[in-house]
């Protein structure tokens, strides 16, 4: 029955993928298609683009088979459509983008099934799977990073495969699970390069078999058996890798070109000092940044539910370190190793860190079975589980209605709708100047009705577009350090607008047009005005 849930789960996730991939813009997605646009115009079969290694790659050419077979297979000819795309900004997209988010969302989305089995592994509870699976499916940071056309959620998926198998080794010592741990680490590296970290779990298991056990000692034979291990692990990971990212070798000098320009791009050296508002100051600051998107942002967009979710994440983590501290060091050695990792750059972009909901997710489930099992009054424990039900509701409707807004968004008459949402507010609203002119002839009594001011200082909140932060980021004098990101609530998206993203980590994201409502004091700060 749990199984057949999360099929039936997956099955759904997997639909929703494909009905809103035609979401709009990405930053990323001209790269892609540039790639096999090169590929099919050479006939060589590299990418000419390292800055992520090459399973993203080969999964887009998996995508652009219908494409290319609509062509009869003549990649030059294909070639020629994907310049034609390039040259129009991908407007309307070619299909082999839309192709490709969806398999990369249901690619994504196969996390759902190792989530809930570790969860099931680690408590031997139904209701801590299916819960595991729900949440990680519930997370609206997880549901839009998985249908982008990105390697981090197929990242996340390859690197929780692997701790699976690490797990299993860990209680069995079977050698094919500690190869096939090492095998989807390497496929995690092949996905972007921090997935290497994957190995972590592995490593954990070899040591905690070898040395955790009564009885055993520290010896030279045992240090001899675990470096051979370790090594042998290490060997299999890096096998998966060349084979996935040839081009490490095959184009040695442009790979290490792109790699060296993606370190110093995060360490903020040289021109990365440019992505702001991206960049952060390494150590405190960006270890805040990930604590407050960790504990009131990844698993709801809600903060009460995201926050309920992390307490319970917190209970789960918990329960389990009581239970079998091995075992929790397995699941927690490579998330706690990735959070140190990245507090220490200079730029903080979100999308790195959806490898850390299904774990959050994993804690979360099991902390359900926790307070199920913990709570020994009938009464109580229905009331608890109640709670917890109704955050995953609310995140289910949130997740319909984000959705909707994104299969609606080119029939949605913008300016209509948001003089309608302006004349229904109860405090004094003020509108940037290209929200001004989007309604202008709309609500022309919505001025003397008080509901739009013209000073920022008469009212608390200011509506803007993404229009209006790109031209404040062109005055003089701006520096784009001005424009914040990274804080959960910064930029709040109106119902009339499409969420196809979390637009407070991403301020920089060009597409629909949609209004967002910041505070005055914010918008005064990015006018010059402070």
């Amino acid at each position: 029955m749990v199984w057949c849930f999360v099929v039936g789960l997956y099955l759904v996730f997997a639909a929703a993928g494909v009905l809103t991939r035609d979401f709009g813009y990405y930053f990323d997605d001209k790269l892609h298609v540039e790639a096999l646009r090169v590929t099919f115009e050479s006939g060589v079969p590299l990418p000419r683009y390292y800055h992520y290694p090459s399973v993203s790659y080969i999964v887009s050419m998996l995508a652009s088979l219908p494409s290319l077979a609509a062509h009869g297979f003549d990649g030059v000819a294909y070639a020629g459509e994907l310049s034609a795309a390039l040259e129009r900004e991908m407007v309307p997209a070619p299909r082999v983008l839309l192709d490709a988010r969806a398999l990369f969302s249901a690619l994504s989305h196969l996390a759902m099934f190792w989530a809930a089995l570790l969860a099931w592994r680690l408590s031997a509870s139904r209701l801590a799977a299916i819960s595991a699976a729900l949440i990680l499916a519930l997370s609206f940071e997880f549901h839009y990073h998985s249908r982008i056309w990105s390697p981090d959620a197929l990242m996340a998926q390859f690197v929780l495969l692997s701790v699976l198998c690490a797990q299993r080794y860990s209680v069995n010592a079977r050698p094919r699970d500690l190869i096939s741990a090492a095998a989807a680490a390497g496929l995690a590296a092949g996905t972007k390069f921090p997935g290497a970290m994957a190995l972590t779990a592995v490593g954990v298991a070899v040591l905690g078999l070898e040395f955790g056990a009564p009885g055993k000692e520290l010896g030279l034979r045992a240090l001899g058996r675990v470096a051979r291990i370790c090594l042998l692990s290490f060997a299999m990971m890096l096998t998966v890798f060349l084979a996935t990212t040839p081009g490490i070798l095959l184009d040695y000098d442009l790979a290490h070109e792109h790699i060296a320009m993606e370190l110093r791009h995060y360490r903020g050296e040289g021109s990365a000092g440019a992505h702001a508002p991206y960049a952060v100051a390494a150590g405190w600051d960006n270890l805040q940044r990930q604590l407050a998107y960790l504990t009131v942002q990844a698993l709801s967009y809600s903060k009460i539910s995201a926050g309920l979710l992390f307490t319970l994440a917190l209970l789960g983590a918990g329960w389990l370190v009581r239970r079998d501290r091995f075992q929790a060091a397995v699941l927690f050695s490579l998330p706690l190793l990735y959070v140190a990792y990245f507090s220490y750059q200079r730029m903080m972009v979100v999308r790195n860190f959806a490898v850390m909901l299904p774990f959050l997710a994993i804690a979360a489930g099991i902390g359900v079975h926790g307070l199920h099992a913990v709570i020994r009054t009938r009464a109580l424990r229905i009331s608890a589980l109640f709670v917890v039900a109704a955050a995953l509701c609310w995140n289910a409707v949130f997740l319909v209605r984000a959705d909707l807004s994104i299969l609606k968004r080119r029939s949605l008459d913008m300016p209509t709708a948001l003089a309608e949402f302006v004349a229904s507010t109860s405090k004094p609203l003020f509108l940037a100047p290209n929200a001004r002119d989007l309604i202008a002839g709309r609500a022309p009594g919505l001025m003397s009705e008080g509901k739009i001011v013209v000073d920022p200082r008469e009212a608390e909140h200011a509506l803007v577009l993404p229009s209006d932060l790109a031209q404040l980021m062109k005055r003089p004098g701006f520096s784009k350090l001005d424009l914040r990101a990274n804080w959960p609530g910064i930029y709040e998206p109106l119902p009339e607008g499409p969420w196809e993203v979390n637009y407070s980590y991403y301020p920089t994201w060009r597409g629909d047009v949609r209004p967002l409502r910041i505070t005055t004091e914010y918008y005064r700060v990015l006018a010059g005005e402070q």
